[in-house]
Parts: structure tokens; sequence; C-alpha cells
């Protein structure tokens, strides 16, 4: 990191340190002199980056949208919103960012938090305690120099947690049953075979948890009452200021270890619950929306993927024995966010098929570094020439998978029909 940027964060930090809520002085906002969230909202405020309305009041308790919280977050960290976008080629798109004010904001933050699994980022609905904690966590570590650009992804370097980490997380009411479930999970560790250790291993094995677990650790996301974390709330302009607040106070968050992980990787899915009917119609929808939008089709079919890595997990619950897989058809899929290859691959056929693209589900073999197996891919038919794409392991591990299987096939993979 340059002298300059540590020089400006150490400003921050010790700026942080002289306003902490019960610090004498006048507040920058009227409405916010008793309020239990003064002294963070005035750190920023008073650093030019938090600002009010044209009424001179902040209003804290006033909802945060996903489009405010967008430009409350880069304004926070602004060296995050310098990142050059247009150098991304894992970047989406959906139809609705692309009006209204802060468009900027919004294709950064569409880069690293999902859309609804209906490919609608929406913008102006209600932006949750998660949404909030995510992005900042991830504008913070791209404040910080703590990511990579490889071949077009946007890779950040997550801090491993340790295992009092863990043991804060599932303190809890949602994560209490995380050590119950990495018992019983079928999946291998070499580093413990007999899944006896999970302070340990908690790390390797909930990676999708990380950034909640390190928030936790560092005081930086705190609960309520009734025992739980209370993520999926909806969350007030206070509440964003008190988080942005407390990463900058708590500066770079350290670790011995870190892993990298895709800046888009979906830690929770924003499910959308639709009648399969509305469901198949919405998917038309979009498909025509990138039918219009990029002529060149294997652009285009780029594009339906980078959608479907960044609004999709892979359903490793499935995959590790402790349920069985019963979601079908696309509004399953939409409702739940998670599906295994088939469904996935069937998915991306149907939205390509729909943003004017030929697709045919292939079922065969695939074999990589770690395994073999079944396995079920698309073959694209553009120009007369296959173009191969797996959206399975794109969601899994965010890497592109798109047009490239000869690559692939060099380091280990193949697939085989």
């Amino acid at each position: 990191m340059q002298l300059a940027r540590i020089v400006a964060l150490l400003v921050i930090v010790a700026a942080v340190t002289a306003w902490l809520p019960g610090r004498a002085g006048a507040t920058v906002f009227p409405d916010t002199a008793k309020h239990w969230a003064a002294g963070e909202i005035d750190v920023l405020a008073r650093q030019g980056v938090l600002s009010g309305f044209p009424d001179g009041k902040f209003y804290p308790e006033k909802k945060v949208t996903r489009r405010e919280m967008a430009k409350i977050i880069f304004s926070i960290f602004a060296a995050a919103g310098r990142i050059d976008t247009d150098r991304l080629e894992t970047l989406p798109d959906y139809p609705d960012i692309h009006e209204g004010w802060g468009q900027q904001y919004l294709q950064l933050a569409s880069m690293l938090l999902p859309a609804g699994t209906d490919g609608l980022f929406r913008p102006d609905s209600q932006a949750t305690r998660r949404d909030v904690a995510l992005l900042a966590f991830k504008a913070a570590l791209l404040e910080n120099d703590r990511y990579r650009l490889q071949d077009g992804k946007l890779m950040l370097e997550i801090p491993l947690p340790g295992a009092e980490a863990w043991r804060k997380l599932v303190e809890f009411k949602e994560y209490a049953g995380l050590p119950e479930q990495y018992r019983r999970s079928t999946a291998y560790l070499a580093e413990d075979p007999e899944k006896n250790d999970f302070y340990a291993n908690a790390g390797y094995f909930f990676t999708g948890l990380a950034p909640v677990a390190l928030l936790v650790d560092k005081g930086i996301l705190r609960g309520y009452k009734d025992g739980g974390l209370g993520l999926d709330k909806t969350i007030t302009r206070a509440e964003t200021a008190v988080i942005a607040a407390r990463l900058l106070q708590a500066g770079p968050i350290q670790a011995n270890k870190f892993f990298l992980e895709p800046a888009g990787k979906v830690y929770h899915p924003r499910t959308i619950k639709l009648d399969q009917i509305t469901a198949e119609k919405r998917l038309q929808q979009l498909g025509t929306f990138y039918r219009q939008e990029y002529k060149d089709p294997i652009q285009r079919g780029k594009k339906v993927y980078n959608y479907l890595i960044h609004c999709f997990q892979y359903d490793w619950q499935t995959r590790e024995g402790l349920k069985q897989y019963t979601v079908t058809g696309i509004a399953g899929l939409m409702s739940t966010g998670r599906g295994t290859d088939d469904p996935l691959a069937r998915y991306y056929a149907v939205l390509a098929e729909a943003a004017g693209l030929k697709a045919e589900v292939v079922q065969g073999k695939a074999i990589n570094p770690g395994e073999a197996g079944k396995h079920t891919w698309v073959e694209l038919l553009i120009d007369g020439r296959t173009v191969p794409v797996d959206p399975t392991y794109g969601v899994c591990t965010g890497d592109m998978y798109y047009n490239n299987f000869q690559h692939w096939s060099g380091q280990g993979y193949q697939w085989i029909k």
C-alpha cells in the first residue's frame, strides 16, 4: 500500500477514536444529538463522507435502500469506488441498474452483492443488515489493497477467521447448529477426517460465513436481545453509519492466513418467490434484455453466465448428504437460490434460449484434479461452432468456465459426453 494511503487511513482512524459516542461537542445534525449512533454519524459527517438531507437533518431511523447503501459505502471507502469495472470480464448486468441516480455506485455494488434470483438488482428496495455488512466488508478490503485482478476476475483476499471468531459466531441462534452440521457432513477434510475439531477447521469448511465470523469477532456486527444476529432485518441510516465507522476504526482485518474468493461470490442468495408461470415470464423478459443490449452472441452468452454465477449458490448440503435435493423448475430454483449441476445447467439453457441463443443441455462425466463423476453442462451453438459452458463450476468457484474448456483441459479438467 502506498504511504499516502496509509497516512490517510491513520487520519481517519484517529478521527473515529476522537469522536466516539459520549464525547463532548455539538452534533453535526440537529436530529442526532441524543441518538445512540450520534458519535459514529458525526465522525463520518465531519470527514465529509456522510451527508444529510436538504433540510439539514440526517433522519437516522430512515431505512436505507440498496442504491443509497452503495452511495454511502463507496463514499466512505472511496478508493474501492475507483476500481475500473471496465476491466472486469465477470461483471454482471441487470436491467434495473441503468436508471436513476448513482449508477456508478450501483455498477460496482452489483459486482460485490447478488441481485435477485430473477435477475433484478432492485436498487430501490430496502437494504438488509447483511447487504450493508458484506458490501462494507468487501469495500474495506478493496480500500486496503486486499484484492487481485486476474484475467479479468476481481479476487478478494479474505482473512481466515480463527477459532475464537467461530466460538463467538455460534453463540447467535442462527449459527448454533454449525458444529453439528460440520460433524454430520460427508465432505472430507484432510486436516480433520473424523470431524472432531469444528473450531480449528470451520474456516476451511464454512468459507461462505468467513466475512460474518470476522465481523462478529471484531465487534463490528453485534446481535439483538433475542439472541440472533438478524442479518435479514432491514437497516437504518444510523445502523449503516455505525457498521462503516466500526470498520474504519478497526482498520485492516489481519490474519495469518487468507484465501482468495471471487468478489462476487454469493454468500447468501437473494431469493425471489414466484409461481412457475410468472417465473418463466420473468426469465423471458431478462433474456430479451440481454438480446437487446448485447448484439455479439458470444458476449451475450457470457453475460447470461455472469448473471448466474453472481446470483446462485451450489447446493453443498445436498452434495454432503445433509439433505435430499427436491427443487424442480425455474420457480423452484429462484425460490431457493441453490442448485446442483443439472438444474443450474438447465436454468442457464432456458435463459440463453430466451436471449436468442441455441443451447443444448449435455449430460456426461466430468473430471477435475479433485474428483470425477456424472456432470451436466451446456453447449451453445453460435455461428456454426460449439461454445461450451459450465454453470456449476462457475457458481462453485466464480472462475470463468465459459468457452474455454480447452484451457482447463491443460489443468486436469475433462468434460466427456
